[in-house]
């Protein structure tokens, strides 16, 4: 479904990403781990177009992406849910969700996927009439993955969705995500909760320093003492 291959990202003249190839099977739930500054998001980023590999090629669902603008990218299907939440505070939480199906296909479908979110986080039916920036940062987080749905993701793409979080939190967060793969959506999710990403997903790349280290199926990995070692302290 998703092809990256021989991949270079740099910021001016750093290098962030060197020779990076990974792919990602349809309706497979695909986690991608590493310490910070490994190169996680960079990469996230680089596929969804905000920003522009310098050598190699994406492709998704056998189109060349690389070089296409973001929202050419959405409208295909591939939705990024970015690092930090990015919800527009001033405006409420119903507002940020009709944000997310801004584009065309969307739009079609708002309240089928109203409904859907309202069913999965009933807090945010709750807040829907609540500014987005007074939300607390669970509910943030629920309010931005719920725009990404918005816009008919085939692929959903998630940096760091449970940043900040408390641990129970963290936890809920990585269990309604494993709902959506049962229901048939492809993801890819990058967190810093690797036992729980390990258990949860079925295949992985490990990121060092902009490169792929490791590889391979999930349950593998978390057997693997370097794994263990370096990314759960045990």
């Amino acid at each position: 479904m998703l092809e990256v291959k021989n991949v270079d990202v740099f910021y001016g003249h750093l290098q962030a990403i060197w020779d990076v190839s990974i792919n990602v099977k349809e309706k497979e739930f695909l986690t991608i781990l590493g310490s910070n500054g490994a190169g996680k998001s960079t990469l996230l980023n680089t596929i969804a177009g905000l920003n522009r590999a310098a050598a190699g090629s994406i492709e998704y669902k056998g189109v060349k992406i690389n070089g296409l603008e973001p929202y050419k990218i959405c409208a295909m299907g591939l939705i990024l849910i970015p690092q930090g939440r990015k919800i527009f505070p001033m405006m409420n939480v119903l507002e940020n969700l009709q944000m997310g199906a801004y584009l065309p296909g969307p739009r079609k479908t708002v309240r089928q996927n109203l409904e859907k979110i309202f069913a999965t986080y009933p807090v945010l039916k709750d807040r829907s009439g609540q500014l987005a920036g007074t939300l607390s940062g669970g509910e943030q987080q629920m309010l931005a993955i719920g725009r990404g749905l918005m816009g008919n993701p085939e692929l959903l793409m998630l940096d760091e969705p449970t940043l900040g979080l408390s641990p129970k939190l963290a936890l809920d967060m990585l269990t309604s995500l494993k709902k959506f793969h049962e229901q048939g959506m492809t993801l890819v999710l990058v967190s810093q909760e690797t036992m729980q990403c390990l258990q949860l997903a079925e295949r992985a790349y490990v990121l060092e320093n902009g490169r792929v280290a490791l590889q391979g199926q999930c349950s593998i990995l978390l057997a693997d003492d370097k794994v263990r070692k370096a990314y759960m302290g045990i």
